[in-house]
């Protein structure tokens, strides 16, 4: 085996793992809408940004819709979240 498996992070204490183990519907639906985007697209979020860096103008048009989206999606998920909390209160 050329790359063996290290028992703790190079660049950090330790491992950051999500307890969280449930599908629910935001997966799901973020799921589907990073799938819906990338067929429409034909390029995965990391290559597009990395290929601004190359000089490929071609995908800003991507690259900007996918930042306004993340910033949507934020806003939805914190007024969930606040909505959440107040019904706890």
């Amino acid at each position: 085996m050329i790359i063996r498996r290290k028992p703790e992070p190079v660049c950090t204490d330790q491992f950051c793992l999500t307890e969280n183990k449930k599908v629910d519907v935001q997966l799901l639906s973020g799921s589907a809408l990073f799938g819906l985007g990338w067929g429409i697209a034909g390029i995965c979020p990391g290559p597009a940004i990395s290929s601004i860096a190359n000089g490929n103008i071609g995908v800003v048009g991507f690259v900007l819709a996918m930042l306004v989206g993340m910033l949507i999606g934020d806003v939805l998920l914190s007024k969930k979240t606040q909505v959440a909390m107040a019904k706890q209160s």
